[in-house]
């Protein structure tokens, strides 16, 4: 099972905790760090940190996450996007990439958008607030 850094987990809560739409990879890296060198244009612990957060995801059943994260040059996911989903099992030829994608992206959409989804931070604020109850009984 995958386990999440910090700084993979705070990704997906970020992205878990908007509406389900399209980011490129240069607004999501500097949502992460506004301190991000806007001319390095591989993000290497960005894309590092979105497959292993795609490879949480898919652990727990659910769709690549990383379908939302897209380049600006021409609105598609690079192409650790496709090597990922390959390494979990799902088989596409190049042709079928933009088809595969676009159907992750709407499997994302309609999961992520049904409803508010509890971040790392509401489930601890919902764990303290058990422990204050406890502690004023």
């Amino acid at each position: 099972m995958t386990e999440l850094t910090s700084f993979q987990q705070r990704l997906l809560d970020f992205l878990t905790s908007r509406d389900p739409e399209k980011i490129t990879y240069q607004e999501l890296a500097r949502a992460m760090d506004p301190d991000v060198n806007p001319r390095d244009r591989r993000f290497k612990r960005l894309t590092t940190a979105l497959y292993n957060v795609n490879r949480y995801e898919h652990e727990n059943d659910r769709p690549m996450i990383g379908a939302l994260v897209v380049r600006a040059s021409d609105g598609l996911p690079g192409d650790g996007f496709y090597s990922c989903a390959r390494d979990l099992g799902s088989e596409f030829d190049d042709s079928e990439e933009t088809a595969f994608w676009e159907a992750e992206l709407a499997r994302v959409i309609k999961h992520w958008g049904r409803k508010p989804q509890e971040t790392q931070f509401d489930r601890i604020e919902a764990k303290l607030d058990r422990i204050i109850k406890k502690l004023a009984a």
